[in-house]
């Protein structure tokens, strides 16, 4: 007879699982065989789905009956995990390039003349092309030829980049500057996929783009005040036509990600910035977010809604604004857009640093502000009292004050603290936070012996670098207070404030691969080694990574700019399977390989095929990336002739296929 929770009908039992946390459902399934076949139900399985997971892009899948919603639900909580601790599912070379944009899964890549687009979210075997040589001879009336091609932005289906044509006057050899917006998704003619070709004058620029709408953001506009001011000029292109441009007059900040950040979010582009004035203020007290929003087919100072968000008190301590980094990310529970920021501070000041995420209040929707509104008291500021700095104010002054606003515990998450696990900003290549993971996700340089065939240990003095992830995270703990046994008290102000008594527990800081890893995974995950002096230091990565992968092209030292690099994955999502050029799986790898085994000898991976005599496959994996990007495997001949009969848009095989070089881990 059933007994305990396995008892209860299912109305009920679905009443009591609605309201666990998405992580604690996860694991009470996983506490006896009898419960996991009673939350197996996809009527359970939905519920959870559309409390907690609805916005994700497991969710998706499942309301849209593609895979079933009890899989929607493992397969987030298990990608989620292996972030947290460091243990990715796979990790390959995707081909090379000089420049890559990454985002909504999509990977655009620089590759010689060529601009390869990659559905990484997808594993797919097939990539689009387009050729850059051929669009420059096809669109313009003379032809254009081709210099070089610099990634902007993607989003929706729609990729922008600066296309450069050289120029010979007299002279001077110079460039002329082509903004081009192209249409790569699959289903669109190749006579629409131009939707924007214009001149730009100055390349110091950003953009952003939807589907329909394109923005050109530069920081030339000039003020009343006499300082710059960032100016929005928009294109519609559905024909192409450009919008009256937008000076954001009063919006602060320079730096993009560190003090101001753009982005488009349903019809609508948000500017935030988290600085008050061009100066520093000597007397103030209170920091807030300004955020400035408007709808894209209608950029006016009549649309535009302005909104002043609480950010924190200058008490708190002095801030390292080197670490800062600024952004704006959607729930995946609600849907909400939120401000994070990552801050180094001296708290309390003190004299040690502590990284510290902070996530704000959820955005107002564009229907809940009004047109030409602020979301904050414009009237006069009130100053604290029986403060002796209010006497030296004066007219000029432009000093903020606002009563403290506590901070519930899910958002802010300080870093853990290991005095042995640190790095210095200069060795930490890449940085962010992933909500999803409650995860401070780096990715830093760390010093190794060097790559070794053999057992034997190298001299003290041959060290080399190695690129590493670190990762930390934590997790939501009991609701008891161990020390009284009591339930953990919320904070109040006049009333309850909701998910106050909250309380999480630090994980340990995962550092991955390993200090034991396979040679042949480290020479993967870091650059070519080239015979050179300090080749084997590392130099300039660029990366970019989501809630499930990592996508980023190392460099050694002293290596040119233009020189085409390796585009690594490293993936943990066990949704996305990449697999050879014949179908079968990559390689399977430990998740904590070792170099020895008990007998001392050197451990060989566990699909034999990786490690058999040189066959075509094998030769093809150990070519280095150079020689095989850029068409250099001797396709690209028959690739460039068959494209001039089809056009400057084509499909072919993904060049990840052709590398061959990938593990997955257990």
């Amino acid at each position: 007879m059933p007994l305990g929770v396995t008892a209860l009908p299912l109305e009920l039992l679905i009443n009591v699982v609605s309201f666990l946390n998405f992580e604690d459902f996860v694991n009470l399934k996983s506490t006896e065989k009898s419960l996991w076949r009673i939350l197996q139900n996809e009527r359970i399985s939905r519920e959870i789905v559309q409390r907690h997971i609805v916005h994700t892009k497991e969710g998706r899948l499942a309301d849209q009956q593609c895979i079933r919603y009890a899989a929607a639900i493992q397969r987030t909580f298990y990608r989620r995990e292996a972030l947290a601790l460091a243990r990715p599912c796979s990790a390959l070379i995707l081909g090379g390039g000089t420049s890559i944009v990454y985002r909504e899964g999509i990977l655009c890549y620089v590759d010689g003349d060529l601009i390869r687009i990659l559905d990484i979210h997808q594993a797919a075997r097939f990539e689009q092309i387009i050729d850059l040589r051929l669009i420059g001879e096809q669109l313009w009336k003379g032809g254009k030829a081709f210099a070089r091609a610099d990634l902007l932005h993607y989003q929706d289906g729609m990729l922008s980049f600066l296309y450069r044509s050289p120029l010979s006057d007299g002279e001077y050899d110079t460039e002329e500057t082509w903004l081009m917006a192209i249409d790569v998704r699959t289903n669109v003619p190749t006579s629409r996929r131009v939707r924007l070709a214009m001149i730009v004058q100055n390349s110091k620029l950003f953009v952003r783009n939807n589907s329909r709408y394109l923005y050109v953001g530069t920081h030339d506009g000039m003020g009343s005040h006499g300082h710059h001011e960032w100016v929005l000029q928009g294109h519609d292109l559905s024909n192409g036509r450009p919008i009256a441009p937008l000076q954001l007059t009063d919006f602060f900040g320079t730096d993009l990600r560190q003090t101001v950040i753009f982005e488009i979010y349903e019809d609508f582009l948000y500017a935030v910035s988290n600085q008050s004035s061009f100066e520093v203020e000597e007397v103030d007290w209170t920091s807030y977010y300004h955020c400035y929003r408007f709808p894209l087919h209608e950029p006016t100072c009549g649309r535009l809604q302005r909104e002043k968000i609480y950010r924190r008190q200058h008490r708190e301590g002095p801030i390292n604004d080197s670490w800062t980094d600024l952004g704006l990310h959607k729930d995946e529970r609600t849907g909400d857009l939120f401000i994070t920021e990552c801050r180094r501070e001296w708290k309390a000041g003190v004299s040690t640093q502590q990284r510290t995420y902070y996530r704000s209040d959820p955005l107002t929707s564009s229907d809940e502000l009004p047109d030409g509104a602020t979301g904050a008291d414009a009237g006069q500021v009130q100053y604290p009292v029986n403060d002796p700095l209010v006497k030296t104010l004066d007219e000029k002054s432009r000093a903020l004050y606002s009563e403290p606003i506590p901070r519930i515990p899910r958002n802010y998450q300080p870093e853990p603290i290991t005095a042995t696990q640190t790095f210095l900003l200069a060795k930490t290549k890449y940085r962010t936070f992933i909500p999803a993971s409650s995860a401070f996700f780096d990715l830093v340089v760390d010093d190794y012996p060097p790559r070794q065939r053999t057992l034997t240990p190298p001299p003290p003095r041959h060290w080399q670098q190695q690129l590493r992830l670190r990762i930390g995270s934590r997790i939501l703990s009991p609701p008891i207070d161990p020390a009284t046994n009591l339930l953990y008290e919320g904070m109040s102000r006049e009333e309850p404030i909701p998910d106050s008594e909250e309380r999480f527990t630090d994980r340990d800081i995962g550092l991955w691969p390993p200090a034991d890893a396979h040679p042949d995974l480290l020479d993967l995950l870091n650059p070519a080694v080239v015979p050179r002096p300090m080749s084997r230091m590392i130099g300039d990565v660029v990366a970019v990574a989501d809630e499930r992968t990592l996508v980023y092209m190392p460099a050694p030292l002293f290596q040119p700019e233009d020189g085409n690099r390796n585009i690594v994955l490293v993936n943990f999502d066990r949704g996305i399977q990449f697999r050879r050029i014949d179908g079968d799986e990559l390689p399977l790898m430990r998740a904590c390989a070792v170099n020895q085994n008990e007998e001392g000898r050197e451990l060989t991976l566990r699909d034999d095929r990786a490690s058999q005599g040189k066959g075509k496959e094998r030769e093809v994996a150990d070519m280095d990336i150079d020689t095989i990007s850029a068409h250099g495997d001797g396709s690209g001949r028959k690739a460039r002739e068959e494209g001039k009969q089809r056009g400057w848009w084509r499909e072919e095989d993904a060049r990840h296929l052709a590398v061959g070089r990938g593990f997955r881990f257990t």
